[in-house]
């Protein structure tokens, strides 16, 4: 069997990531793969829970007796020995954590959803409210199965569990929460305070009358063959199921999946995190992680075209954390016979300007594929051999595109379709474009603005930029055809794009924070008859065509 692995998260409007994950790949002394073991933590009140049990989780698992047995019972007995190992042992450590800001000790806990792959079975443990989906294909596409089910206060068994361990529960702005009693010198207090059942290190929750926490570390367990019918297991913090159900995900993973659409391969993960993005819209969203493993035949590799952008031999261990950190957009394919990284969203384009090579992964919009160019005007040997020495014109397919992969929001797009909709009517709203009249460039570039979605991979608290480059830095040679006195020409610090901006004052102006005596064109000196215009070029190399001419903006 091949499995492919992707992951992808995001901060969300949150100030901090407290979201983490597992993944481990098992091969045995033959280097054939053992097992698959993956994780989601969904912190709470800091990131130390999570981050501790993501540290410890799988070495614990690994030396509990009965994690090698054949049987599922034994192996389930450890995975619920491990929960309740590592509770107990982060009590020692959790004294040293941060104090809360009310001088009451530290209230960081974790949700944890966990699957191991193994012996054709998929085994999960789960506490909390991250949640486990299995997709499955059918005759009409992919159905879903949740392996798990949310441990929420409200619930009704949760609810007599709570009670009857000594607990309580109060709704707060119609949400129910576990209430905290709080013990000051001369007296108590009763606060409510959580909104899940069960996580791993909430030990303000212990009631001594009982012995029990009334927000329990006790997982619920399960055990089920892997059938030929199973495509993905999906593993999401509640970040996620917020905004897609579970129904949803199954529909976002058929349309992931390799050969669907225009046989076009996606990153399931990252592509089910866009969506979900475009879900929370003006809310105020949570952390969000996500892993896929998806299950593929190796008689029929789905990914076999595409050219790995790593490969490693079966003797090497891989970190695939540590590889999907490293690059986000990757997919890991793992498999008895091989290893290897592919990154299905970029392809390589080279381009030489100005007797310069500039090479640079990078597919998003602004570039149009060959299918997408053949439609569009051809042009002459004569341009082809001109356009190194002339200032190119990113052709503009449908309106404005705005060269670079996160928008304002940290939305990222895969296609100049998902993209155009969205921001060409914010753009619009602002009044630098009209309709199929694209903006004017100055430059042709592509910015590689890598913001770190995957905060949870590594522990990283903030998105950073973490790779900048430029594709094509045009230098416009002053000639007669364009004197540099003529116009001013204006990048705009939000934007990938240079706009000429004409006398009318738009708010991307104002936004920018761009003087507008800075930014005017002299229109009359751009009207000179003895002005010329640059003609179309075009480059491409390995299926990718830039198409390039002059646009004009449009108010």
């Amino acid at each position: 069997m091949l499995y492919s692995i992707s992951a992808a998260a995001s901060r969300g409007c949150r100030r901090y990531m407290e979201d983490r994950v597992v993944i481990e790949l098992m091969r045995d002394e033959n280097k054939e793969i053992d097992g698959i073991f993956v994780a989601v933590l969904d912190g709470h009140g800091g990131p130390e829970a999570s981050s501790y049990v993501k540290e410890h989780l799988w070495p614990i698992l690994q030396s509990t007796p009965g994690f090698e047995s054949t049987d599922s019972e034994a192996v389930l007995k450890a995975m619920k020995a491990t929960f309740l190992q590592i509770h107990e042992e982060m009590k020692d450590v959790h004294v040293s954590w941060p104090s809360r800001a009310n001088g009451f000790p530290s209230t960081a806990g974790t949700t944890v959803s966990c699957a191991l792959i193994r012996h054709g079975k998929i085994y999960t443990a789960h506490c909390g409210d991250s949640r486990i989906v299995l997709v499955r294909e059918t005759s009409m596409g992919f159905s879903h199965t949740d392996l798990t089910a949310d441990h929420k206060p409200e619930d009704h068994k949760e609810l007599a569990r709570i009670e009857r361990d000594g607990g309580s529960v109060s709704r707060v702005s119609l949400v129910p929460r576990v209430m905290w009693v709080r013990r000051h010198s001369d007296r108590t207090e009763s606060v409510p305070f959580l909104s899940i059942a069960r996580s791993l290190g909430d030990y303000w929750s212990f009631v001594p009358t009982t012995m029990k926490y009334a927000v329990s570390p006790e997982p619920d367990l399960d055990v089920r063959p892997l059938t030929s019918k199973d495509k993905y297991l999906v593993l999401i913090t509640d970040g996620i199921t917020h905004v897609i159900k579970s129904a949803q995900i199954a529909d976002h993973m058929w349309e992931a999946h390799p050969g669907v659409r225009n046989n076009r391969v996606r990153n399931p993960a990252r592509y089910l995190l866009q969506k979900t993005i475009a879900g929370w819209r003006n809310l105020k969203s949570d952390n969000m992680s996500i892993l896929c493993i998806g299950f593929h035949s190796t008689a029929r590799d789905p990914y076999a075209p595409l050219q790995p952008t790593k490969e490693f031999s079966v003797d090497v261990k891989l970190s695939l954390e540590q590889h999907l950190t490293a690059s986000p957009r990757s997919i890991a394919l793992v498999s008895n016979l091989s290893q290897r990284f592919v990154d299905p969203e970029l392809d390589s384009l080279s381009i030489k300007v100005n007797s310069e090579d500039y090479t640079q992964k990078f597919r998003g919009p602004g570039f149009a594929d060959q299918s997408e160019s053949d439609e569009e005007e051809e042009e002459t040997d004569e341009d082809q051999d001109e356009h190194l020495d002339r200032p190119l014109y990113v052709y503009e397919r449908h309106s404005i595109r705005v060269e670079r992969e996160v928008n304002a929001n940290g939305e990222e797009f895969d296609s100049i379709d998902e993209f155009d909709e969205e921001i060409v009517r914010s753009l619009e709203a602002a009044g630098p474009n009209a309709a199929n009249q694209p903006v004017r460039v100055l430059n042709v570039h592509a910015e590689r603005r890598h913001y770190l979605m995957n905060g949870s991979l590594n522990g990283e608290v903030n998105e950073k930029t973490v790779e900048t480059k430029t594709l094509t830095k045009l230098d416009f040679e002053t000639s007669d055809e364009v004197d540099p006195d003529v116009e001013k020409r204006v990048r705009t610090p939000d934007r990938s794009l240079i706009f000429d901006v004409d006398e009318k004052e738009t708010s991307i102006l104002e936004e920018s924070g761009i003087d507008k005596e800075e930014s005017l064109v002299d229109e009359e000196k751009l009207s000179k008859k003895n002005r010329k215009r640059p003609s179309s070029a075009m480059a491409s190399d390995n299926n990718i065509q830039l198409k390039v001419k002059r646009c004009s903006d449009g108010n």
